[in-house]
């Protein structure tokens, strides 16, 4: 690889984490302020960007909200098991349920609000698992970094 593109793809990087903890920072002020279905997008957000920073340090560029496929196809020999399992399993079902965190569903015989159907409990769930992935992504983002110099 040459030296520019991992100048590049470690500022893509930097700007996955800086945003992915400024989510998370967001989440946490919502899930304060009892905006549980706000407070969801912004973990799931949080989640997203996290994985995509070290995808970036793979020189992988993900254009869309779902990323975890992608990540534990990239990701599934270089990253503890305990970390991979939480993205998977908890990581996964957020993702799933990414927009409807954030628009309310009038296809069915019911409407469904997110801002009426999302509990307490459920984002702080959602902030926990957030959390975790956030750290353990960092740890390993720093091993990444230090194999690239």
């Amino acid at each position: 690889m040459k030296k520019i593109d991992t100048r590049k793809e470690v500022a893509i990087s930097k700007s996955f984490q800086k945003t992915a903890k400024s989510d998370l920072n967001s989440a946490r002020i919502l899930l304060k302020n009892k905006e549980y279905s706000n407070a969801l997008y912004h973990i799931q957000q949080a989640i997203e960007k996290v994985l995509k920073a070290m995808l970036a340090l793979k020189g992988r560029f993900i254009f869309k909200h779902e990323v975890i496929v992608e990540f534990c196809n990239v990701f599934r020999k270089a990253v503890p098991q305990d970390f991979l399992a939480i993205v998977e399993s908890k990581g996964f079902r957020i993702e799933q349920e990414g927009s409807s965190f954030r628009y309310p569903d009038f296809s069915g015989t019911e409407i469904f609000d997110p801002t009426k159907e999302f509990t307490k409990e459920d984002a702080e769930e959602g902030y926990r698992t957030a959390q975790k992935i956030v750290t353990m992504a960092m740890k390993e983002i720093v091993k990444m970094k230090k194999m690239m110099t």
